[in-house]
This record gives C-alpha cells, sequence and structure tokens, in this order.
C-alpha cells in the first residue's frame, strides 16, 4: 500500500503551539476538568474530538513490510472513519513500559487531525479507504506533514505554562540548569577538556555523553508526572531553554521549542 505525500502550509513552532493551545482550552472549556496531572490525551480522542482508537499490527493491516530494524509505523489515521489506529505494540495495558511513546503517538495523530484536516479532505475524494497518513517513526522529523504532528504532540503534551510550573518546583526555581564541565562533568571529561595534549573531537563527544546523560537524569523525574518518555521531556526542557547545552554539545531536533 502507498500513501503519497501531502502537502501542507508551511507552519513554524509558535502557531503550531497555539493551536495544541487552543485544543486544551477548548477542552478545559466544555469538561471544566483541571489540568494538573498528565494530559488526558485518550479522552481528548475519543470524548471531545470524537474519534475512533484502535490497535493493530499496523504492517499486517496497511500490509507494508518491516523494515530491517524492525517496525517502524507507530500510527495510522483514517479521516473517512473519524479513525486512529496505533501499533499494537503500544498498547499500554500490554506494554506498560511504552505507555510514553503511546501516548506521544496518539497526540501525533491528534495533531494530523487538528492540523490538517483541510489536505485529509481534499485527499478524500481520491483515496477513500485509505489512511490519511501512515506514521512512521522514522519520518517524525524529516518529513514536514509528519514533523508538524510531532511538534503538535509535543505542546499538546507538554504544555508551556504547565512544564514551566513543575520545573519549578523540581527546582526550587525557574532558573535553568547548565552543564559545564568543571561543575558537572567526570574526572575524565575534565583532563580531556583542560589537557593541553588532549584529543579535542573525544573530549567533545564525551561532552556530549555526560550532558546528555545529566539531563535525562533531571528529565526523569518530569517525565513521570507528564507521563511521558524521559527523551520527549528532555527535548522539550531543552526547547524551553531550561536545560542548556553548553560548547560542543548537539543541538536538540527543530520540534523541540
Amino acid at each position: 500500500m502507498q500513501v503519497g505525500t501531502i502537502k501542507v502550509p508551511v507552519r513554524g513552532r509558535a502557531f503550531i503551539e497555539s493551536e495544541a493551545e487552543r485544543l486544551l482550552a477548548e477542552y478545559v472549556e466544555e469538561t471544566s476538568v483541571k489540568l494538573d496531572g498528565p494530559i488526558p490525551v485518550e479522552e481528548i480522542a475519543r470524548y471531545h474530538l470524537c474519534l475512533k482508537l484502535e490497535f493493530a499490527d499496523l504492517h499486517d493491516v496497511l500490509d507494508l513490510p518491516k523494515t530491517s530494524g524492525g517496525p517502524d509505523i507507530l500510527g495510522a489515521m483514517f479521516f473517512e472513519q473519524s479513525a486512529i489506529l496505533i501499533d499494537e505494540r503500544l498498547n499500554p495495558e500490554v506494554h506498560p513500559a511504552q505507555i510514553g511513546r503511546y501516548r506521544f503517538s496518539l497526540g501525533h495523530e491528534i495533531g494530523h487531525w487538528w492540523l490538517h484536516r483541510d489536505a485529509m479532505a481534499k485527499r478524500r475524494l481520491a483515496n477513500a479507504d485509505l489512511p490519511a497518513f501512515i506514521c512512521r517513526q522514522s519520518d517524525a522529523v524529516t518529513v514536514p506533514v509528519e514533523w508538524q504532528a510531532e511538534t503538535f504532540a509535543s505542546f499538546l503534551l507538554l504544555p508551556r505554562e504547565r512544564v514551566l510550573a513543575e520545573w519549578g518546583k523540581l527546582r526550587g526555581s525557574g532558573e535553568p540548569f547548565r552543564f559545564d564541565v568543571a561543575g558537572h562533568g567526570s574526572q575524565r571529561l575534565r583532563s580531556l577538556w583542560f589537557g593541553l595534549t588532549s584529543d579535542g573531537e573525544k573530549a567533545r563527544r564525551l561532552f556530549t555523553r555526560e550532558c546528555e546523560a545529566t539531563f535525562d537524569e533531571i528529565a526523569s523525574g518530569l517525565a513521570k508526572v507528564f507521563a511521558v518518555s524521559t527523551q520527549a521531556m528532555r527535548i522539550r526542557l531543552e526547547g524551553l531553554r531550561l536545560l542548556v547545552r553548553g560548547a560542543g554539545c548537539v543541538a536538540p531536533p527543530r520540534w523541540a521549542a
């Protein structure tokens, strides 16, 4: 099965964040729910947006081969049926460890519904029986329409004001954490970084590993509050400039801010 590329308007992070906030505001107004725990993404999908939600082996359903690295398709959106299919390996009732990835994948599909309905409606005329979007993990930050949905999921599950508030509780202030070699690096990193005859490339690689490990350790506590993966939480904190990388670290993905 082949689903062609869908062209969508260029939309920046600020626009996508405002749309995610608008959806959350609509949900709160309709339900009077206070958003003080993980964002109720399933309830938003099922009861606010009236979308069907099911699990399936998506490679089997869509008759698409797995890549050499294993399953790649995480979700699919069927516009005609107002339905979302999530790959069964993300079902949190069967695989509890996948709860963060499941919630993010569901937020991603909601992003397609919220941002791309116009494009989906146009496509419906030609391909009514096909999913409007087949969402591959490998496409999340490289294909524009998938980047938009991935960015929407980040903003939906990790709203700016709530993240800032929880960061303040966790850290005791709103000040960012800045990783630096002298204050946070291992003895080996300090030796490589400040040594006159050290290998600069090796020092930068170790800096990156230790920087990310420290960020993951900080992010893991907040990840539990929002029921997302540590990686998703870390990327969001970096995008908000609450976790700050020094020289030599790789920049966060484009959808983080």
